[in-house]
């Protein structure tokens, strides 16, 4: 890849499918019932109860949170991927390239290291690429023999 210079402070987020973020508060929904129940148990099982109700009630949540904010974000600068607890920055001078495959992106760093860039997808390069001010540089492998 070659650096140009960025047409303007364009960002782009992409993120899991919203109704990945709504199944798990809807399933948090569902739990309630059962997570407050478990609180309100008064026996001599209450010591493992009250920590059941905490899992029950905190699982769809962390779920929620995590389809809700990782993702991929694109600027100008980089590329920062984004987990469950922190996230990493990919300069795009550390950036050699990009391969694909069923599972997704990779971004393929100058030390032939990949970092997986879920939940991106082959369609999205071109606008990754766009967004970034970078531009696509010829394959040696697609260039052919002409007669």
């Amino acid at each position: 890849m070659s650096v140009k210079a960025p047409a303007s402070s364009a960002r782009l987020k992409i993120r899991r499918p919203g109704t990945l973020t709504a199944t798990a508060m809807m399933a948090w929904l569902c739990a309630w019932p059962l997570g407050i129940g478990l609180f309100l148990v008064d026996s001599a099982w209450k010591w493992g109860t009250i920590p059941l109700g905490v899992v029950v009630l905190g699982v769809p949540l962390v779920i929620a949170y995590w389809a809700w904010n990782s993702g991929v974000d694109v600027d100008a600068e980089g590329i920062t991927v984004k987990g469950l607890f922190g996230g990493r920055r990919l300069p795009w001078r550390s950036i050699d390239g990009f391969a694909t495959d069923r599972d997704g992106v990779q971004a393929i760093l100058s030390d032939q290291s990949q970092v997986s860039l879920k939940p991106m997808r082959a369609a999205s390069l071109p606008q990754v690429i766009e967004v970034g001010g970078q531009e696509m540089a010829d394959s040696p492998a697609s260039g052919g023999s002409e007669s």
